[in-house]
């Protein structure tokens, strides 16, 4: 079973996806609450407050456990039956892909300064489709996580713009520096190097624009 996050929830067992729409909408939020946090054990409590939230614990815990045999009986009609486990007071939702874990594996100690290979990192950064979980809107479970996502995607942008400029490849560099910006566009690297680009193409037109946005940017106009 593969599980995908980024840009939109989608459940895959041997290659065909799991129809979640005629599960209820709580069942499918648990699914994706577990899915987020990549196969780790989530505890029945931080499950109870994110999807009943100030909800007394007795009939919170029947909720949870009604929701948790819907999520079962679910996977189970897909062939995935044994995929959703508990551990004591806590449930881990088992998967071989999960696109949040292969995205913090490479990005997390490249953010830190550790190398990585261009083609890695472009592989790395096509797996960000777009926002965590956008089906969730404004729950406070996902909101953290998607910005903390959202702006590792933007630091991961303007590395990968760099070293297509190093490279030589300009048109690549403006493009994955603007793909940066559009996600944070705060993230000075990524001016930098988009700045860099255009001034290394010789168009000077485009360097001063880049330029007169960052300013604007930067004075809030």
């Amino acid at each position: 079973m593969s599980i995908r996050c980024l840009g939109g929830f989608r459940i895959e067992v041997d290659g065909s996806g799991v129809d979640c729409a005629a599960a209820r909408p709580r069942t499918v939020s648990l699914l994706r609450l577990l899915a987020v946090h990549a196969g780790a054990a989530v505890h029945r409590d931080v499950l109870l407050e994110a999807l009943w939230p100030g909800l007394a614990p007795e009939p919170g815990r029947r909720n949870l456990h009604v929701t948790l045999s819907r999520a079962r009986r679910l996977l189970a009609g897909a062939g995935a039956g044994a995929t959703l486990i508990r551990d004591g007071a806590a449930y881990a939702l088992w998967s071989t892909g999960n696109d949040v874990r292969e995205f913090d594996r490479i990005t997390a100690p490249t953010l830190r300064g550790a190398p990585a290979e261009l083609g890695t990192l472009r592989r790395t950064l096509a797996l960000y489709r777009g926002d965590l979980l956008p089906e969730e809107g404004p729950a406070e479970w996902v909101v953290g996580e998607r910005y903390r996502l959202r702006t590792a995607a933007a630091r991961l942008c303007a590395l990968v713009a760099a070293a297509e400029l190093r490279q030589g490849r300009i048109p690549a560099a403006v493009a994955v520096a603007e793909r940066g910006l559009e996600l944070d566009a705060y993230e000075d690297a990524a001016w930098r190097v988009l700045l860099a680009a255009r001034r290394e193409s010789g168009d000077v037109a485009a360097a001063t624009r880049v330029r007169a946005r960052y300013t604007r940017l930067l004075n809030g106009s």
